[in-house]
């Protein structure tokens, strides 16, 4: 058995009711290119006989042509004469002279021959020492993730499952490989406020057509063979924002510096709280006069995926490892108004729900190269 390990560096998660803060410690062808065609010429053969010694040869006394197919003259008369008597069957007379050389005519030559059934051979890209297994493919994956939330005077207690879905590209040299990932969706519980909070539910909500807009951000990460399988290194994701270091303390919401990474103007990456029915928007004060129509979001991640797997498998399964899942809201939309004001993305910013991990696993399944997120999504449903 083989171990593999699997990192997906770009499974962003808004875990929280407006983006969680939370730590916890935790792929063949192979194809002869035996395209064969022989082409095979097989010449026509001629020649020229000397006429036996007849009292009467024919007339013309010339060979007759060659058959270039089969390089016999057209005629099976003995001697090679088109036409002659039968053998036996010649007239009597006189002994005559030996007749003079016939000449013959020179066959055509034959057609090219073609090999049969000729074989076809299909390219293959790089292959690697592991029994013919590629160097190079892409894995869509879709990570699910136990959580708990505690309550409070304005939220109920309460626990559920994160989703996430990511596609990575793996490429192997040797003893190291290069992971690039890019994160294709993310499903969050739906969170309960208490009774004194009003009594309804929220559930903050990233479109689906953001992942694959060509602004998102993609994180490489490395990896290493080891002797019972592959180790994938560590490394922050981040979404909607950069740092100079982004394996050191989270900070505040002041100190980051955002980026638009769904490309739609705003900086961080936008997000919709579901309205109507048993849903509500998050409010931006204490009396809950105001409710926010968008929040923009600032993502860390960092995890890992760990599994066993034999040979090249189009699917395969094991442990998600969850290290530090961290955000910020850095800006809001107020409903029926503009952009909020510092004080309410604060307030809004400081109510976000904080995750408790309990464990998760994933999912994966090579695809094509040129997957859409909408693709993964689809391959690797929730269930």
């Amino acid at each position: 058995m083989l171990r593999r390990v699997y990192q997906c560096l770009g499974s962003f998660l808004v875990l929280c009711l407006l983006g969680p803060t939370c730590e916890l410690a935790p792929p063949e062808e192979e194809s002869d290119a035996a395209n064969g065609s022989s082409s095979g010429a097989k010449p026509s053969q001629s020649g020229s006989q000397r006429s036996p010694n007849r009292t009467a040869p024919p007339a013309s006394g010339n060979y007759p042509a060659m058959n270039g197919a089969n390089n016999f003259p057209a005629q099976g008369a003995p001697g090679g004469f088109a036409g002659g008597p039968a053998p036996g069957n010649f007239p009597s007379g006189p002994v005559g002279t030996s007749g003079v050389p016939g000449t013959g005519t020179t066959g055509t030559t034959g057609t090219t021959g073609t090999q049969f059934p000729p074989t076809q051979g299909t390219g293959s890209g790089p292959t690697s020492p592991r029994g013919g297994c590629p160097t190079t493919y892409t894995v869509a994956t879709h990570i699910v993730i136990d959580v708990s939330w505690s309550g409070s005077l304005a939220l109920e207690k309460g626990q559920g499952q994160v989703h996430a879905w990511s596609k990575s590209t793996f490429v192997e040299n040797g003893d190291t490989a290069t992971v690039s990932s890019k994160s294709c969706g993310s499903l969050l519980p739906e969170i309960r406020t208490s009774s004194l909070a009003g009594g309804y539910s929220v559930l903050i909500e990233i479109p689906d057509a953001a992942w694959d807009q060509p602004s998102m951000p993609t994180f490489v990460g490395t990896a290493t063979r080891l002797a019972s399988g592959w180790q994938i290194e560590p490394g922050a994701a981040l979404v909607g924002l950069s740092m100079p270091d982004a394996t050191v303390r989270w900070p505040d919401a002041d100190e980051l510096t955002g980026l638009d990474a769904d490309g739609d103007g705003s900086l961080g990456i936008t997000a919709f709280p579901r309205t109507g029915g048993r849903f509500a928007a998050p409010p931006t004060n204490l009396s809950q006069s105001a409710r926010v129509s968008e929040i923009h979001l600032a993502i860390r991640n960092v995890m890992s995926l760990t599994s066993t797997a034999t040979g090249c498998p189009e699917t395969y399964s094991g442990k998600a490892n969850v290290t530090h899942l961290d955000s910020h809201v850095i800006g809001c939309r107020v409903q029926g108004g503009g952009i909020c004001k510092e004080s309410e993305r604060d307030f809004v910013d400081s109510n976000r729900t904080e995750y408790e991990i309990h464990g998760g696993t994933f999912t994966s399944l090579r695809v094509e190269d040129d997957v859409t997120c909408a693709e993964v999504r689809a391959l690797l449903p929730v269930r």
